[in-house]
């Protein structure tokens, strides 16, 4: 197998993003409209599209690497990758797929407060119904403010060509009274029709260097 970098993996997911929507077309499912440009001034839910833009603007506005790890079907490399804006939208884009605040989705997802073994607050937003691709996104705050320190989200799509499923888990520090990005990890599975299967996981550590 030919030597796996973390940009020609992310490459590979965008190709299966294609596929899922030339299905779309030729099968007539009805799309999951996930874009944010649509949404209304009211966002029922957490706002993870625009949380991410505002993480985004911070990594860019200072100077940082990201030390990756990248595990696809047991083959792993390992990089330090300068970081701007580019790559962070890059990196972090399979989290904004996660944004629920979209016109089809709203009074879909049942919410829940609840707390964590250490007092800090975990809000739920689970899917009410099945056939929904993000079945979660539970957002943990801090336990003595309101920034968020941690965000996990399960995104799952099948259809007649391929089926494909992540799991996201970020941590966030605290600094400067505002939540900076810590780490970032997905881990998913992808089949296409009459291909083998693709177990991949890949971890993003910021390293600061101010």
């Amino acid at each position: 197998m030919n030597q796996i970098t973390f940009t020609s993996y992310f490459k590979f997911s965008f190709c299966y993003l294609i596929m899922g929507c030339s299905c779309i077309f030729f099968y007539g499912c009805e799309p999951l409209n996930l874009n944010t440009d649509e949404l209304t001034d009211e966002k029922p839910y957490f706002d993870l599209a625009g949380f991410i833009e505002q993480q985004i603007l911070i990594l860019d506005s200072i100077d940082t690497e990201a030390q990756v790890e990248a595990v696809v079907n047991q083959e792993t490399e390992n990089k330090i990758i300068e970081g701007d804006s580019t790559f962070w939208a890059e990196a972090l884009g399979f989290l904004k797929e996660s944004d629920i605040n979209v016109p089809n989705l709203r009074g879909r997802y049942q919410v829940s407060d609840s707390l964590a073994p250490d007092g800090s607050k975990i809000t739920s937003y689970q899917a009410s119904q099945k056939g929904l691709n993000i079945v979660y996104l539970n957002v943990k705050y801090g336990k003595d403010s309101e920034n968020v320190r941690q965000i996990e989200t399960f995104f799952q799509d099948r259809n007649l060509l391929y089926s494909t499923e992540r799991k996201i888990k970020v941590l966030f520090s605290n600094l400067e009274n505002e939540p900076r990005l810590a780490q970032y990890e997905v881990k998913g599975t992808q089949k296409m029709i009459l291909k083998d299967s693709i177990t991949y996981q890949d971890r993003i550590t910021v390293l600061y260097k101010n």
